[in-house]
């Protein structure tokens, strides 16, 4: 703070009064400086030393919003005060005026190209505009914010992966490959940065270089999570069953509660006829984000392995499209072959058919399933 008063003070030496408050000021006496300081912007309402000085005590002591108006008062009798720019920048961000900050800052470089503290402040306000867009789904303005955050501060590994990140959503995945390794350049041991250079190569159909890009990321991080999950898709769209199902294991153990893992593990048992782990696990279809199928919080109770004996009459309800229906309706023979009455809930353009081929069965299409379920609960 003394510093840059005396980089920007007028003609003469300051005031007595002004070398009191600063004095007071550097030595943390943020009150007694604030009280001086006051008396003599009343006495000298044109030094633009004294509102700096003011404003930089005020936002010290955590009044952000007055140290920014005197701040601005700093800047308006003295343009080309640097410093004053740069404190106003601070202030204004934290009373949450981004784009005022954004302002300041860009004044501030303007004055003094070589302020690398400035520049750092520029990019990370852009790249945290840029995150928010991203999060809105907006994702040509994340794009753009995160551009200009780089242009602030080239090579910047979090805008460069962010930047990445919302090309990924622009279905531009090999611009994406392009930021994720310059990121990687200045930061080799990120597991994030090489879990996202991986789920771009493999938008590109370049599966061996994800799989081979996803397992650096858990050299780095053996528990970083979507490494686990995302490795284990690539294997499971190879076809190598048993190592995706040994990832999502994984993936498991750090986050007992991932529904994407326990989802695709629910897959890969089943692509292995290990139906008996896979079921479970398949109950976290209604937990994925977002639901690879809504659950419908019926009143009825689940049917469970327990229940065969005494159960009389069971609810099956649609989920999935015309060919699931088809495919899993393959089993209900079984119930029927041991006497237990159902209620079939299908796809409309199915009911005629099931009807046909199964006369004694019970089949509803969406719209009448409902009663037909809560008179199943009554009998």
């Amino acid at each position: 703070m003394r510093s840059a008063v005396n980089m920007n003070q007028g003609s003469g030496a300051p005031s007595p009064a002004f070398q009191r408050a600063l004095e007071a000021a550097c030595a943390g006496r943020g009150a007694e400086a604030e009280a001086l300081l006051r008396e003599l912007v009343d006495r000298e309402p044109a030094s633009a030393d004294a509102w700096y000085l003011l404003g930089a005590t005020l936002a010290s002591r955590r009044e952000f919003g007055e140290g920014a108006s005197a701040l601005r008062r700093a800047v308006a009798l003295r343009p080309d005060f640097h410093a004053a720019w740069r404190a106003l920048a601070n202030a204004l961000i934290a009373t949450g005026d981004v784009s005022a900050a954004q302002e300041g800052l860009q004044r501030a470089m303007s004055l003094r190209p070589d302020d690398l503290e400035s520049r750092a402040s520029l990019a990370a306000l852009l790249d945290n505009e840029g995150l928010a867009h991203f999060t809105a789904g907006r994702f040509g303005e994340a794009e753009a914010a995160h551009r200009r955050a780089l242009a602030a501060k080239p090579d910047l590994p979090e805008a460069l992966n962010n930047l990445g990140n919302a090309l990924v959503k622009l279905d531009r995945a090999d611009e994406a490959i392009a930021c994720y390794r310059r990121a990687l350049a200045a930061t080799p041991d990120r597991a994030d940065i090489h879990a996202n250079l991986a789920f771009a190569l493999r938008a590109l159909g370049r599966g061996d270089e994800a799989l081979a890009t996803y397992a650096r990321a858990l050299e780095i991080d053996p528990r970083y999570l979507d490494a686990l999950n995302h490795g284990g898709f690539v294997l499971q769209e190879m076809g190598r069953w048993d190592e995706a199902a040994a990832l999502y294991a994984r993936a498991l153990e750090v986050d007992p509660g991932s529904a994407y893992a326990a989802y695709n593990l629910a897959l890969v048992s089943f692509f292995r006829h290990d139906f008996a782990t896979g079921w479970p696990f398949y109950e976290a279809r209604y937990r994925t984000d977002p639901p690879v199928t809504g659950d419908r919080h019926l009143a009825i109770p689940r049917l469970t392995a327990s229940d065969r004996p005494k159960v009389r009459r069971v609810a099956i309800w649609l989920e999935q499209g015309i060919g699931d229906c088809i495919l899993y309706s393959t089993v209900l023979p079984e119930l029927e072959a041991r006497a237990i009455d159902f209620v079939l809930e299908t796809d409309a353009r199915l009911v005629a058919a099931f009807k046909r081929a199964h006369p004694r069965w019970r089949v509803e299409a969406q719209r009448s399933a409902r009663p037909a379920f809560d008179s199943n609960r009554r009998s």
